[in-house]
């Protein structure tokens, strides 16, 4: 279930950044853009299946706040993962991309 689930989430996000004409030479920048839309359903849907075996227990009053502040944490920490491990998969799928010129500010410029 799991991997047909990075299948239909990661497979279209790749044809899409290979087909666009605004993602041309910049493919791991949109990936990484665009992966946290994509899995953020797919991270929800798997941080609550398997959340009553990490937290389990009530649902009810401070406990519930604190459980859905977990479900959050973990939805981010997997969102972050996976946009490392997609920008990486990017980078090693299309080599040759621009560089990203981000301009910095110096004090006393």
């Amino acid at each position: 279930m799991i991997l047909k689930s990075v299948l239909m989430v990661y497979v279209p996000l790749f044809f899409l950044v290979s087909v666009l004409p605004v993602c041309r030479r910049r493919e791991s920048l949109w990936i990484s853009v665009l992966t946290p839309a994509v899995s953020a359903p797919f991270n929800y849907m798997l941080v609550r299946e398997y959340m009553p075996l990490i937290l389990p227990g009530e649902t009810e009053g401070f406990l519930g706040i604190i459980r859905w502040a977990f479900i959050l944490l973990y939805i981010l920490i997997l969102t972050s993962m996976e946009e490392v491990i997609a920008g990486i998969a990017g980078r090693v799928i299309w080599r040759r991309q621009r560089r990203l010129h981000i301009p910095v500010k110096v004090k006393g410029e």
